[in-house]
């Protein structure tokens, strides 16, 4: 479990959201408030939700060659200039889950994977009483796993 969580506001942008993803390679964050209570999870598929529901009007904006419009985005969405106005009217309260699933800080790592494996989830914030202290990937447990197992050098 990483306990030193990057989490965002509810009010950050998606032009800093966007460059958050980018710059920390992370492709979900914790949505917390000002008492650092979970309220929502945000990741990477939140924002491919937003661009495909701006459909022709976003790829045509942005340059994108026709032949795309039709298809999925494509995958280095990252390297496309954000319109400003787009950037500073969209935030993460209009993408975001607002009830993903959790696990309390009582539960095994095994309650945590079955949880996971079980919702296909790649990450899963950890909470006590509702106030978030970790989160958990799937990297994570397989790190933990390869490590007990002696398999990755101390």
């Amino acid at each position: 479990m990483t306990r030193d969580v990057v989490a965002v506001s509810p009010y950050t942008t998606l032009g800093e959201l966007l460059k958050l993803f980018k710059t920390s390679n992370l492709r979900a964050f914790p949505v917390v408030d000002e008492r650092e209570r979970l309220i929502g999870l945000i990741s990477i598929k939140h924002v491919y939700k937003i661009f495909e529901s701006f459909g022709r009007t976003v790829a045509r904006y942005f340059g994108i060659v026709e032949s795309f419009v039709d298809k999925e985005i494509p995958s280095n969405i990252f390297e496309v200039d954000i319109p400003v106005e787009l950037s500073i009217l969209i935030d993460v309260e209009d993408m975001m889950d607002f009830s993903p699933l959790t696990v309390e800080n009582t539960k095994t790592l095994e309650d945590a994977y079955e949880l996971m494996k079980k919702n296909d989830l790649q990450v899963l914030p950890v909470v006590n009483e509702g106030k978030l202290v970790g989160i958990i990937s799937l990297f994570d447990i397989l790190y933990f796993i390869l490590k007990q197992r002696g398999m990755i050098p101390r």
